[in-house]
């Protein structure tokens, strides 16, 4: 068999951020690539290698015998194809890895990401203990802000010199290209502001904190609110705009393969999230020319903002705060285009060829 140098082990390869992530390292750094999925599911991102499942077409229903299922095949995988580099993605494909390379079983440079606010997960007393006694054994271990680092070291004990911070990466070039697609909105108003927001629509991401704010934005100008994006909450979120009279004010457009072209018709974009590991859509926001304004939640939203250098930041879950920034923003052309500029500035620090040359000198020191 022909060997792979970097196998990425995650869950599934729907739409999130850290699939997004993988696909982009795997168009980008300089090794043979493969994916090792927990179950067989369609790729909601393009992955240039070789794709295999742990669970194959009939996974056990037992946990136990799931888990030492993944386990053993997870071994043979990295042996036949020899794999000198494993790097794992999310909590639970982290844990997995970690066993294997703890048992002996696999010996190859080993980097799990850690992308979440572990503090504000429901994470039970066996996971704490993994995290605790288990993330040191990592050859590296792989986070997207300092929070999220600094949470590792200072609340789970991490050896701080195994904690490495490199941000998400963003194709700037395709993104420049795709944001001049062409979208059809529900409103035809010239003269109407536009607000933007995406994300899954989970209570995580604070829509619900959103719409109140822009509920009394709306008294007092003409805006609209396009919110991008799908999930369990999609029914409360509309009920909750039904009840506050904005049913033909905001436009919720599902989830989008180009969400690009969707911020470039915006005017600004704004971030409710109680909390983000990275917050990849202010980077992607950014990167089309908008002025942002998010919530200073725990996770990276500050450190992309420069801590309030290249957005406006304000208090987690407080719709009067959220509200006046953006009437702030939205009423003040010279401000609203200097954030403009500024994001353009700040996103060159995410480009894909900067982000990817951090790791491939995080790799390239193994000769496995």
């Amino acid at each position: 068999m022909q060997r792979v140098d970097i196998a990425f082990l995650t869950i599934a390869f729907q739409r999130g951020g850290a699939e997004r992530v993988i696909s982009t390292l795997s168009h980008s750094l300089k090794f043979t690539s493969m994916l090792v999925l927990y179950a067989d599911a369609k790729l909601g991102y393009p992955f240039n290698g070789k794709v295999m499942c742990l669970d194959g077409s009939s996974p056990s229903r037992i946990w136990p015998s799931r888990f030492l299922r993944r386990v053993i095949r997870l071994h043979h995988v990295l042996k036949n194809f020899r794999v000198s580099r494993l790097i794992s993605f999310m909590p639970r494909p982290n844990i997995l890895a970690l066993l294997l390379k703890w048992s002996g079983l696999y010996c190859g440079q080993l980097i799990i990401n850690e992308v979440s606010v572990l503090s504000r997960r429901p994470i039970g007393s066996t996971m704490k203990w993994c995290i605790t006694h288990l993330y040191s054994k990592a050859d590296l271990i792989v986070v997207p802000s300092r929070y999220i680092r600094d949470e590792l070291v200072d609340r789970f004990g991490v050896p701080a010199n195994k904690v490495s911070i490199i941000h998400n990466p963003f194709d700037l070039k395709a993104i420049a290209q795709l944001l001049l697609e062409p979208i059809t909105l529900p409103w035809t108003d010239k003269d109407v502001r536009i607000v933007v927001s995406a994300g899954r629509l989970t209570a995580l991401k604070g829509f619900d904190v959103l719409i109140k704010a822009f509920a009394a934005v709306r008294s007092k100008m003409n805006v609209r609110l396009m919110i991008l994006g799908d999930g369990e909450c999609d029914a409360q979120l509309r009920q909750l705009a039904a009840e506050l009279g904005l049913t033909s004010d905001i436009y919720f457009a599902g989830w989008q393969s180009n969400p690009y072209a969707f911020f470039a018709r915006a005017d600004i974009f704004v971030l409710s999230s109680h909390n983000e590991g990275f917050g990849n859509v202010i980077v992607e926001s950014m990167c089309c020319g908008l002025p942002v304004i998010s919530t200073d939640c725990p996770g990276g939203p500050a450190e992309i903002l420069g801590d309030g250098e290249y957005g406006i930041l304000v208090p987690p879950n407080n719709p009067e705060a959220l509200a006046d920034a953006i009437l702030r923003v939205l009423q003040n052309d010279e401000l609203r285009q200097f954030l403009a500029r500024i994001s353009l500035v700040r996103c060159q620090d995410f480009d894909v060829s900067t982000i990817v040359k951090r790791w491939n000198e995080e790799v390239a020191p193994c000769h496995v």
